[in-house]
């Protein structure tokens, strides 16, 4: 909300015939409302809380909420409109689609008993980046033989085949997934065990 003082000086003259000026102060009061993401990154936590930057008396969100923040949960333009002494002003925030990316590590360590890289598996934004419903990873050694697979998002491998790890093997693995806009991804690539 931002008020502007204006001020007007008019010169009048009274019943009587005498000049006299008249000082004005006029208030202009405009609705101006911005909205703030307060989370910060969609992709990593696949929602988002919009507020607005001001105190207003009525709010109405392009969703239908009439809260001064809402929480979205998908890509789009979200719309506010605010009221506040009968004056109004409407604010859009655009979220974009999140750009489908996965970073998995070339090679795991679970050799070493330091707790570090033990495992293959993918991190929280890769995993919020993916429709859970409809995921598969399949793992195969260099002869072909399926070592492992999951239709878990949140699989580890600890580099194991029939409950033994198979030092220095380079194994190929195979995604198949989708994103959250419906699109299907298959990532293949070699994950080393050391």
């Amino acid at each position: 909300m931002k008020a502007d003082t204006l001020l007007r000086v008019r010169q009048m003259q009274t019943i009587e015939g005498c000049d006299s000026i008249i000082r004005l102060n006029v208030n202009i009061t405009h609705a101006h409302p911005i909205i703030t993401p307060l989370i910060g990154d969609f992709c990593y936590g696949a929602s988002e809380i919009l507020s607005v930057d001001d105190i207003y008396t009525d709010y109405l969100w392009s969703t239908g909420e009439t809260t001064p923040s809402i929480t979205v949960t998908s890509p789009g333009e979200y719309t506010v409109t605010v009221i506040k002494n009968n004056c109004s002003g409407t604010d859009h925030y655009l979220i974009s689609p999140c750009v489908f990316s996965i970073y998995l590590p070339n090679a795991i360590t679970p050799s070493l008993p330091d707790g570090n890289n033990d495992y293959f598996y993918l991190d929280e934004r890769t995993k919020n980046l993916i429709d859970g419903e409809r995921f598969n990873i399949r793992i195969f050694n260099r002869w072909g033989e399926l070592v492992f697979y999951s239709n878990d998002k949140s699989f580890k491998w600890d580099g194991s085949y029939n409950g033994k790890i198979f030092y220095n093997n380079v194994y190929v693995y195979k995604i198949t997934c989708y994103d959250k806009n419906g699109e299907r991804h298959t990532l293949k690539g070699t994950i080393t065990v050391l």
